[in-house]
């Protein structure tokens, strides 16, 4: 077992096909079904099998596909860190942030980090919590910045970065205006709109409405934080938010926003990272250069 044997496997285990794991190394197709031949042999025990048009790992290659999977990840990141050692300006970084920070947190941020390190490659994208804890954990982002920890997954690591607030908002044409301390009940009786499942805000919410026995059943849905609000302007319900979402509404008297104490709705928004992946040099400058972020 060498190798080129185990590059022409995992390429072959993740293309499911001879064709396209010997376009994607540059190889002739006999070449790559000579290694594959060879490193069965070399284990005396058979990888992959062909049923048909279809080909299948066998239960020895789905094992070993979960070690070449490893390697080839620490491979890469070998080679990204001896490219950011000779110059720690330059490199690559995959960064990923749930909806709230990364849509009224993080571009600002990333903006000032790019003027200071005009050579480094950011890849920047947002969806929920569920998806980027999933994208970290699977190795497709270096960091994730999300909102909500409560089901944590054991193979990352967390790091309290930024405070956040939720707050209640609705328009001023709702009955809850003319209220100074609306009640948790007195917001569901006026239909809750609601972000998505998967969103770490709405699993606070839902955790704290459960406090008071009331298992939210939403008046509406919304990928993402912008339709929610939009929605509450036309007065279709009212919503929970992040405060840091809500200061350009509330300055133009789009609408009301209220913190509601009884729900204690505050959280922190977390850097996450695999804790089994190697920290470059280049990824500890952009970790040292959030926390100044956050404490500025």
């Amino acid at each position: 077992m060498n190798f080129n044997q185990l590059r022409v496997f995992d390429a072959l285990a993740r293309q499911r096909s001879f064709s396209k794991a010997a376009a994607e190394l540059s190889l002739s197709q006999p070449t790559a079904s000579v290694h594959i031949q060879n490193l069965e042999q070399d284990l005396g025990i058979k990888l992959v099998e062909q049923l048909g048009k279809t080909l299948h790992l066998t239960p020895a290659g789905d094992l070993l596909f979960t070690y070449t999977k490893r390697i080839f990840t620490l491979a890469n990141e070998a080679t990204r860190a001896m490219e950011e050692l000779k110059d720690k300006g330059k490199g690559k970084l995959q960064i990923g942030a749930s909806t709230t920070p990364g849509t009224y947190l993080l571009p600002l941020v990333l903006s000032k980090y790019k003027t200071l390190h005009t050579q480094v490659d950011l890849h920047f994208e947002v969806a929920n919590s569920a998806l980027i804890t999933e994208k970290v954990a699977g190795n497709q982002l270096d960091f994730g910045l999300v909102g909500h920890s409560s089901t944590k997954n054991e193979q990352l690591t967390y790091t309290p970065l930024w405070d956040d607030t939720l707050v209640a908002i609705f328009s001023p044409q709702n009955a809850l205006a003319g209220l100074k301390n609306p009640s948790p009940s007195d917001l569901h009786a006026q239909g809750l709109i609601m972000r998505e499942q998967g969103s770490g805000t709405r699993r606070l919410i839902e955790q704290a409405f459960s406090k008071f026995g009331v298992e939210l059943a939403p008046a509406m849905e919304f990928t993402g934080t912008e339709g929610v609000k939009q929605a509450v302007i036309a007065n279709l319900g009212v919503s929970i938010v992040s405060k840091a979402s809500v200061s350009y509404e509330e300055q133009a008297g789009a609408l009301i926003v209220m913190e509601i104490p009884e729900l204690e709705l505050s959280r922190q928004f977390y850097l996450v990272h695999h804790k089994d992946k190697t920290i470059t040099p280049l990824a500890q400058n952009f970790i040292f250069y959030l926390e100044q972020a956050a404490n500025a």
